[in-house]
């Protein structure tokens, strides 16, 4: 086959905004977005009481990802999504796990806790053990003179100061705490430890997560330096305090909400940025819904190498495999499958920079050598140059060495199946009516690409010359 002619819908372009005008990229990214954003809030806020129960939805959607890879022949979707359904699972539980384990699992600790009121700063430790908030009696006041810091290896600062009343307990049972609010010793301006007003307490939970713990073990280093440094005596674990307002008993758990939302709302967003990318299509599959974007200029886009059948795809109807290519002059990295094809308008070979619209184009084989050579070039360094123009593809009607057919075939059923490709699997145009004559395009084995002359029917498509050795379709003339 030596060239024919198609209708081009525009290649789409590199930008995200235009695949956001097809109605392919919703289908593929809507539910695998879905199903991230589910498993992401799932984990999230989920997970302290139903862990087995987020850890058994993700091996069901891994599942289900395997059984689409597994039918990926089934459905034109199924192979694209059977292949991002696993990274928006994975992504989905691990970024949940990280927002639960760093900051959405300390608002469920204090919800979970209790809430002593009239506390005295003498009282044991051990008997508020269940405690998440505290309100001490009035004479509770933090000792800020007898404050220190703690620098990490990281530079943080941890500040402590113990926590008093006109007792005269021997051994310190809290500590008021807080990160970067203390002198190195005897200054201490943590939350509203300034305010003689403030009486209430929020205690410091202990967590070894996954991803990070909390500042539990570093205020304990910083305690036993106050010890040190005041010879002071403190219980062995005594309960580290944000010394806030009686009103105020939320305002970690606020924190922690606001902190655990943004980090959410940064995971969606990344996520469904770089989940799209991948899709935005490049012209292997061109949905019809192009037909109206804007022109795109071609390029010389990479493309899989096309199977032994697909070397020279048929024009017009039979044109299913150049669509899978893309635009642009086109050849595959594998030499044996090596094809060059040309496309033309009004008698001239278009450019890489030439803007394509929706219009009827004609094409030129090339065949292998011109690959080759083009090949041999680019290995020795030379930029590979266009091949010379051929003229311009006919659309004149057929010749007389063109083949002519005629339907015999479907009398009763008012003609035969056409289809939309020379597979047997892709869909069904409609019947062309018996007795009808039609030009051939192209023939691959059994299957015959027609162009409609006489008769009723698809305008053109893919028939079978015959079917369990009866004949569909008869030859008239050449």
């Amino acid at each position: 086959m030596n060239g024919g002619t198609f209708t081009a819908k525009p290649k789409p372009g590199g930008s995200l905004f235009a695949s956001l005008r097809q109605g392919e990229f919703w289908a593929l990214w809507a539910p695998q977005f879905a199903v991230f954003l589910f498993l992401l809030f799932f984990y999230a806020f989920g997970f302290m009481k139903l862990p087995s129960i987020c850890v058994i939805l993700s091996g069901i959607f891994f599942m289900i990802a395997g059984v689409l890879f597994a039918f990926r022949k089934e459905g034109r979707t199924f192979l694209p999504t059977s292949m991002l359904l696993p990274v928006a699972v994975a992504a989905g539980s691990v970024g949940g796990l990280y927002v639960y384990d760093v900051y959405a699992i300390y608002p469920q600790f204090y919800s979970n806790a209790r809430v002593y009121t009239d506390v005295l700063a003498s009282q044991s430790a051990e008997a508020v053990a269940d405690a998440g908030k505290l309100i001490f009696t009035d004479a509770a006041y933090v000792d800020r003179p007898h404050s220190v810091s703690y620098i990490t290896e990281r530079g943080s600062v941890f500040c402590v100061a113990p926590v008093r009343d006109s007792g005269n307990a021997v051994e310190i049972q809290y500590w008021a705490v807080g990160t970067g609010c203390c002198s190195a010793s005897g200054d201490f301006w943590c939350d509203d430890s300034k305010d003689s007003k403030a009486k209430g307490g929020i205690v410091i939970f202990d967590n070894e997560g996954f991803f990070s713990g909390s500042s539990y073990d570093e205020f304990s280093k910083a305690s036993r330096k106050a010890e040190a440094t005041y010879q002071l005596l403190s219980v062995h674990h005594p309960r580290y305090l944000r010394w806030v307002n009686d009103d105020d008993l939320n305002r970690v758990a606020n924190e922690y909400n606001l902190k655990a939302g943004l980090s959410l709302t940064a995971c969606t967003m990344a996520y469904a940025v770089l989940s799209g990318g991948p899709l935005r299509f490049d012209g292997h599959d061109l949905p019809t819904s192009l037909a109206g974007s804007p022109p795109k200029r071609l390029g010389k886009s990479s493309i899989p190498a096309p199977s032994p059948e697909a070397r020279a795809p048929a024009p017009d109807a039979c044109f299913s495999q150049l669509q899978r290519f893309g635009f642009g002059k086109m050849t595959s990295s594998a030499p044996e499958h090596a094809s060059w094809f040309e496309l033309r308008r009004d008698g001239r070979s278009l450019k890489s920079s030439d803007l394509v619209e929706e219009a009827v184009y004609h094409f030129e084989y090339l065949g292998p050598e011109v690959a080759e050579a083009q090949s041999q070039m680019t290995m020795a360094g030379a930029e590979p140059e266009d091949p010379e123009p051929l003229p311009a593809a006919s659309t004149a009607p057929a010749s007389a060495s063109t083949a002519r057919w005629r339907i015999t075939g479907g009398a009763d059923k008012g003609g035969i199946i056409v289809r939309q490709s020379e597979s047997l699997k892709s869909p069904e145009l409609g019947r062309v009516s018996t007795g009808a004559i039609v030009e051939e395009v192209a023939r691959v084995g059994e299957r015959l690409c027609y162009r409609l002359e006489e008769g009723s029917g698809p305008a053109k498509g893919w028939v079978s010359i015959r079917v369990s050795g009866k004949e569909l379709v008869e030859k008239i003339a050449s």
